[in-house]
């Protein structure tokens, strides 16, 4: 089935309130940040299945959202093979 079909092929359980999905270019692996479990899952796609559940990169502990905006503070890349 092709992406452009945007048929729902499966379905895979994943941490917490998943709130962000991303993918590589080769489409083989899913990221999935979970806002409330505090990590991110990886799945593969020719199978369907979580291959790992990671801890999502910490944010800088002297910034205040009640002052300042708290985006990604210490911006880090996965790499998976």
């Amino acid at each position: 089935m092709s992406s452009t079909s945007f048929a729902v092929v499966g379905t895979v359980g994943v941490g917490q309130k998943p709130a962000f999905v991303a993918t590589e270019p080769s489409l083989t692996k899913v990221y999935i940040a979970n806002s409330a479990g505090g990590n991110i899952s990886i799945i593969q796609t020719f199978d369907n299945t979580v291959v790992l559940n990671m801890p999502a990169p910490q944010q800088d502990p002297n910034c205040d959202p009640k002052v300042q905006s708290c985006a990604l503070q210490q911006p880090v890349m996965i790499i998976t093979k």
